[in-house]
C-alpha cells in the first residue's frame, strides 16, 4: 500500500497525517495516479482521530 505520513498538527488536534492513495476503484496506487486518498489524522501514540475519504482532482 502507497502512503505518507505529514508531521504536524491536524485540524482536529492529531499530531501527523497518514495519506493513502487509491485509484477510482479503490485498488492501491502511486500518488501521481491517485484519484482517492484516505486521509488519517492521529495522535502521536497512533490514536485514530478522524478518517476521511477525498476525491483528488486530476
Amino acid at each position: 500500500m502507497v502512503f505518507e505520513v505529514i508531521q504536524g498538527k491536524t485540524p482536529l488536534g492529531g499530531d501527523y497525517r497518514e495519506y493513502y492513495y487509491f485509484t477510482d476503484e479503490m485498488f492501491p496506487c502511486e500518488k501521481e495516479f491517485a484519484t482517492r486518498a484516505i486521509v488519517r489524522e492521529c495522535k502521536e501514540g497512533g490514536a485514530l482521530i478522524n478518517e476521511e475519504i477525498l476525491i483528488l482532482k486530476k
